[in-house]
């Protein structure tokens, strides 16, 4: 037995001198220790701030145009606004605007209190002015940042930098996106929704005068009759619910002309309110055919020149339709011209509805206003 156990040593000391010649391992490698994730998230950041470093440096030496190579890079790797700041503004300096606006607005939208958002705000709404022809809310997310606040198309962007968002394509798995959100005719007296305001001149030609149809009922007037024809001033409100559609509302002060021999002075009230239509004649909107169609109310005060006869109190309804012109001159600017015709029934207010003598009578207006968009 004592051989036997000298026999088996023997034999283990030859096998562990020949695994040494060999160049092998005696005993089993022990497991190498795996990286943790933040050194690798480390490495990233280290990255992307040698990029961000670089790419100051090339703007502080005047090259943009590297400094926006290097910022591309930069903005894959990292999540830091600044460096859409920084981007935004080497494309400004550059004179690419659109994606010079993309790049301020994704730093205010995530940084809107930074100490210099006051400063980036007044340079993207020079841009947005100069660009656009109007200034947008500061802080809207533009359509081309990704959730996570870098940008959907990397250094693509500066190959396309001087044309708008409207001509970029998003690329994506589906079909390609063209909506701009800043597409100039998306303002409020093209396509858009909102409010407008129109200061109107009006001249309003009757076929009666109301002076002889409240002292002289079934007198007939001539086309020339200055008590036939009065001038107007008004205020009209409108609201657009898109690109073909609005209501209205206008009021103003109404005055008949009258000369020395006129039986009385008339002036007063007169309104319409109504719905309607544009047609676009360019695709920019810029030039529109106006159609309407309305119901007016004219309240008219009688004064006679005479002690013959007292003061009267007049009122009517008009049913009336306008077609027109507006022309703009800017995105919230522009002047408009039109024609209406209607016809109404004058009556007393003490025998409503119906008092007057005469029959119906018409009612064509020509108008000219200024448009603002608010």
């Amino acid at each position: 037995m004592g051989k036997l156990r000298v026999g088996c040593a023997l034999a283990m000391a030859l096998a562990t001198a020949a695994q040494a010649a060999a160049g092998q391992p005696t005993t089993p490698p022990a497991s190498a220790p795996r990286k943790a994730q933040p050194l690798n998230m480390q490495r990233e950041r280290l990255g992307s701030d040698a990029f961000g470093e670089l790419a100051r440096a090339r703007m502080k030496n005047g090259d943009c145009a590297g400094a926006i190579e290097a910022l591309d890079a930069a903005i894959r790797a990292s999540n830091d606004p600044t460096l859409r700041r920084d981007r935004g503004a080497c494309h400004e300096q550059l004179g690419h605007p659109y994606p010079a606006i993309d790049d301020y607005r994704a730093y205010l939208t995530v940084k809107p209190d930074a100490p210099d958002a006051e400063g980036i705000r007044e340079r993207l709404a020079s841009l947005e002015q100069s660009t656009l022809g109007y200034s947008s809310a500061s802080t809207d997310v533009p359509g081309d940042v990704d959730a996570a606040g870098g940008p959907a198309s990397g250094s693509d962007e500066s190959a396309r930098a001087g044309a708008p968002r409207a001509l970029r394509a998003v690329a994506g798995a589906g079909a390609a996106s063209t909506f701009d959100d800043d597409d100039p005719r998306d303002g409020k007296l093209r396509r858009g929704r909102g409010v407008s305001l129109s200061p109107v001149f009006s001249e309003h030609k009757w076929g009666s005068s109301p002076a002889l149809v409240a002292l002289a009922p079934g007198a007939t007037a001539s086309f020339g009759d200055s008590g036939t024809w009065a001038e107007c001033v008004g205020l009209q409100v409108r609201y657009a619910f898109g690109p073909s559609a609005s209501v209205f509302a206008e009021a103003g002060f109404e005055h008949f002309n009258s000369t020395a021999v006129d039986v009385a002075v008339v002036s007063g009230l007169t309104s319409q309110i109504g719905y309607e239509l544009r047609f676009p004649l360019a695709p920019t909107y810029d030039d529109q055919l106006v159609a309407a169609a309305g119901l007016g109310f004219e309240h008219l005060v009688v004064q006679p020149n005479t002690a013959q006869f007292s003061s009267v109190s007049l009122g009517a309804f008009v049913p009336r339709v306008r077609v027109g012109w507006r022309h703009l001159l800017a995105a919230s600017a522009g002047f408009e011209l039109s024609l209406d015709a209607g016809g109404a029934n004058f009556f007393r207010y003490a025998n409503f509805p119906f008092d007057s003598n005469d029959g119906t009578t018409y009612l064509v207006a020509v108008n000219a206003a200024l448009v603002w968009g608010l």
